[in-house]
């Protein structure tokens, strides 16, 4: 998740800066600048709306994550050559719909896998959810609620270590900054695959051992209790 904090964090400082201000995370934002008349900003908030959209189908389709991982790393990739190519006078459109893209398809997986309690690709609720499990773990001392207030509020560091890391690799380097959350993105994929691993084996084994009494069951009713007589 944390790794997933200076995914979103980076791509959204280096969107900021490339697109003339527009933000590929921070679709509040986004909103207030449309109120305002910039229909531009109409754009990333419908990018990231289908990319909300394909995240919510793959989730619906596959259990694993890394699958929309991977299309994220695309539609970054795609930045990347667009940036690159300098093709925003004439694909100005699609150049900023990719992260934006990209950062909507991250926040519908992140919330899936986390159960709809965690977020990575805006960190506003994150602040909301550190102060109320902050103000549990004071009331009752529960383990769970300060681990879950360290959790969050390291989400929202990772958030603003990333936006600060991409603003200073634009600064070095312009749009190829790019390729810092998408190295980023490609060592989440990594540490996902072994994890989805471990979780489907031990899933296996726990529907085992419930299958197991009843298989036993089943048996002693077809064949008698062992060492028994018809």
């Amino acid at each position: 998740m944390l790794v997933l904090g200076l995914v979103a964090g980076s791509v959204d400082a280096i969107g900021y800066v490339t697109l003339f201000h527009l933000f590929t995370a921070n679709m509040t934002g986004n909103s207030v600048h449309l109120a305002s008349g910039s229909l531009w900003h109409a754009l990333p908030i419908s990018a990231f709306l289908l990319g909300a959209i394909i995240g919510a189908l793959f989730a619906s389709a596959h259990e694993s994550k890394a699958l929309a991982f991977a299309v994220e790393a695309l539609a970054l990739g795609a930045f990347a050559i667009l940036t690159s190519a300098r093709a925003f006078g004439e694909l100005h459109w699609l150049t900023a719909a990719m992260p934006a893209l990209a950062m909507g398809i991250q926040a519908v997986t992140v919330r899936r896998a986390g159960g709809g309690r965690v977020q990575t690709a805006f960190v506003t609720g994150m602040l909301v959810t550190f102060a109320d499990a902050l103000v549990k773990w004071a009331k009752s001392k529960r383990p769970g609620a300060a681990a879950r207030a360290r959790l969050v509020l390291g989400i929202w560091l990772s958030y603003v270590i990333g936006a600060f890391a991409g603003f200073s690799a634009h600064a070095c380097i312009g749009a190829t900054a790019i390729v810092l959350p998408l190295a980023g993105l490609f060592a989440a994929l990594v540490l996902i695959l072994p994890e989805r691993t471990i979780l489907e084996r031990d899933a296996t084994s726990s529907t085992l051992d419930r299958l197991r009494p009843r298989t036993r069951v089943v048996q002693e009713i077809s064949h008698g209790p062992s060492g028994g007589h018809p």
